[in-house]
């Protein structure tokens, strides 16, 4: 009887330290998933903002998870219950539309870019013709076309509720993070305030960003064969193991089900993301 007792009270002992790490455990990855989800819909806010693009962005949270659950089961149905695997599809599917936007902005940016030396030369035109800057900005909304005119639009949205003109054209600044746009906006701003011709400072701008672009694209043209490189050296690996799982499948189960192929497959994928940035560090140049 005295033993049963004591087995008793150790399982109690034994099931009360399991309940409570377990309740510890799992309130430290809410409050994880918590601060990963406000910073998550933070960075989504501003990301959306600068896009003008208006859309709630748990949706796009939601959307992440409702996209990594339903890669992570397909997988896990058409490699017969592949763990490894499912999770690092899922994984992809997570950051996948987040990815897709990346790309959006990144061609917004692009055409921004394309853009604002057009409207560099617009803005001294006008001025040189008896406009204000105010009136040259108003004038060039009235012209263009989205993105450039929806970031100028913005900066006489707020002039016009009565924000300063140099802190709404700082405000553009900080939205866009270029530093074509910071040259402008300070050049803009010193010559209000020093006084001097703001028309011929955006001349000279226009110009010297239009040579910096020349630049750039020289430079992509001749680094394009490294960044090829890089593309097929990622590609190669998943291209063989798709080739041999659809004709032998056989012969590549054993990647996935023995130590041996784990331990390979983590050290080529160490050797893969390793490439991606060495390749990545030679062919990325400032200017």
């Amino acid at each position: 009887m005295p033993r049963v007792v004591y087995l008793m009270c150790v399982y109690l002992v034994v099931f009360i330290a399991v309940g409570m790490a377990t309740a510890f455990l799992s309130g430290v990855v809410r409050a994880l998933f918590r601060y990963y989800q406000k910073r998550y819909l933070q960075s989504m806010s501003r990301t959306l903002e600068t896009m003008f693009v208006f859309l709630n962005p748990n949706r796009i949270f939601n959307l992440s998870f409702l996209t990594m659950g339903m890669m992570f089961m397909v997988t896990l149905i058409v490699t017969r219950f592949d763990l490894i695997l499912s999770v690092l599809v899922g994984a992809v599917g997570f950051i996948g539309p987040r990815m897709i936007l990346n790309y959006f902005i990144r061609k917004r940016r692009k055409t921004f870019e394309v853009q604002f030396i057009q409207g560099l030369e617009f803005l001294s035109s006008s001025m040189k013709a008896g406009l204000s800057l105010v009136q040259a900005i108003e004038s060039l909304v009235e012209h263009s076309s989205p993105p450039l005119s929806q970031e100028f639009d913005l900066v006489m949205r707020e002039y016009r509720i009565g924000i300063p003109l140099n802190e709404a054209l700082q405000n553009l600044s900080n939205r866009l993070a270029s530093e074509e746009v910071n040259l402008m906006v300070y050049s803009a701003i010193i010559t209000r305030e020093l006084g001097g011709d703001i028309s011929e400072i955006f001349d000279h701008l226009a110009e010297i960003i239009r040579s910096r672009h020349r630049v750039i694209e020289r430079i992509d043209t001749l680094t394009a064969q490294g960044r090829l490189q890089a593309m097929v050296c990622g590609a190669i690996p998943l291209f063989l193991y798709g080739l041999l799982f659809l004709w032998q499948p056989e012969f590549v189960q054993p990647l996935f089900k023995t130590a041996i192929g784990k331990i390979s497959i983590f050290i080529v994928l160490c050797f893969q993301v390793m490439v991606f940035f060495l390749i990545r560090k030679v062919i990325s140049i400032r200017i």
